[in-house]
């Protein structure tokens, strides 16, 4: 119990201070943080990936387990891997 209780703090931390001064949108457009990105991936040689669709679907997965942890509510929804979506 402790465990879960330490893993939903640590979740909601994590979002909270790294979208504390901007939306995961503004996030995602912000000049020096496309190029941190960018840098990122030609480093450990992977194909560009455009932060803003990274961004949106980490969003996509994560913002319903958020939603979740905040109000203290069961999550029970699967994610569908080939539709990129949340099922029940």
């Amino acid at each position: 119990m402790i465990q879960i209780i330490m893993i939903k703090i640590i979740i909601i931390l994590i979002i909270k201070t790294t979208y504390k001064k901007m939306s995961p949108p503004e996030f995602a457009r912000d000049k020096h943080r496309v190029v941190q990105w960018n840098s990122f991936l030609a480093r450990i040689g992977v194909e560009l990936i455009a932060l803003t669709y990274v961004m949106e679907t980490i969003t996509i997965l994560l913002q319903p387990i958020y939603e979740c942890l905040v109000k203290e509510d069961d999550f029970s929804l699967k994610w569908d891997h080939i539709t990129f979506k949340w099922v029940s």
